[in-house]
């Protein structure tokens, strides 16, 4: 899902439903999530939500737990109110920090700054890091740059003063 793709799109959602058909639904949340991600890169923004739905409505029957930071993260992608969105990023941190997900918890915090940082160097510090995150750029050598980025990202998501509606 990192390109607009509806011919592989349209095979991976086949495949996902004939699987889900024959009972098979280990890992559906993952299946889902992925899905629902490139449905979103070729604009199909409500069928991505209701695939996300459904993710986390397997999750839930599943009592599989480690993607629903991610899925709280990618439904968060497709709000259109910024106050649900921050809600919907906030819980997705705290999941994450939860289940000890750094991963996930470095997204959200990510996707947090980015939304509502007016700070461009915390924008850029954000950004740089979901560019590490999703390959776009080489990993730093040293391997506690999760965690550390992840620090640097709280602080500067605790420097943002909350909008009040």
């Amino acid at each position: 899902a990192e390109q607009a793709a509806p011919d592989a799109l349209k095979e991976a959602f086949d495949t996902c439903m004939a699987l889900a058909g024959e009972g098979v639904g280990l890992n559906a949340s993952w299946y889902l999530w992925a899905l629902a991600r490139g449905y979103k890169l070729v604009g199909a923004e409500a069928v991505a939500g209701q695939l996300l739905e459904q993710a986390s409505l397997r999750a839930q029957a599943s009592e599989e737990t480690r993607m629903n930071a991610e899925l709280l993260i990618s439904k968060a992608e497709l709000e259109a109110d910024a106050a649900q969105a921050r809600d919907l990023l906030q819980s997705a941190l705290t999941m994450a920090d939860e289940q000890g997900s750094i991963a996930n918890a470095l997204r959200a915090a990510a996707a947090l700054v980015m939304q509502s940082s007016p700070d461009a160097a915390g924008s850029e510090l954000a950004r740089s890091t979901l560019d590490l995150m999703e390959g776009r750029c080489e990993y730093p050598a040293h391997r506690d740059w999760m965690r550390e980025r992840l620090k640097m990202l709280r602080q500067v998501f605790k420097a943002v003063p909350v909008a009040t509606e």
